[in-house]
């Protein structure tokens, strides 16, 4: 059970009331309106990962209302959609990106084959002096 430290006002639970600098154990159901006044002693858990199959490209869904999404770059925080999406268009969008992507991957270094300086027939051969 999470430890809270309380930074000012006063605080009841079930286990009792609790005046600033006063520390306590409490479930987080019971202290998440309060956030603003305690301060976490103990570590958060880690965030448990999504159940699904493919990692995402830094890119998330965000609902807008009326059954309707744009997919957010977290890098930047900006949607990467010009108009709402429907659920399922914003989830094509995050797949056709992850395709993408693991095919960039692929083609980098995934077989063996580097693209770049040095890799021109000819490169390993000394120049004319």
């Amino acid at each position: 059970m999470p430890r809270y430290k309380l930074k000012s006002g006063t605080y009841r639970n079930r286990r009792g009331k609790f005046y600033p600098g006063d520390v306590f154990e409490a479930e987080e159901f019971e202290v998440r309106n309060f956030l603003d006044l305690l301060e976490r002693l103990d570590p958060p858990p880690e965030e448990q990962e999504q159940d699904s199959p493919k990692p995402s490209v830094g890119l998330r869904l965000r609902h807008k209302g009326a059954g309707k999404y744009d997919v957010i770059n977290e890098a930047t925080g900006q949607p990467i959609n010009d108009v709402l999406l429907s659920k399922e268009e914003a989830e094509a969008l995050i797949d056709e990106r992850q395709d993408i992507l693991e095919g960039a991957e692929d083609m980098a270094g995934g077989d063996g084959v580097h693209l770049g300086r040095g890799t021109e027939p000819g490169a390993d051969e000394p120049g004319p002096d």
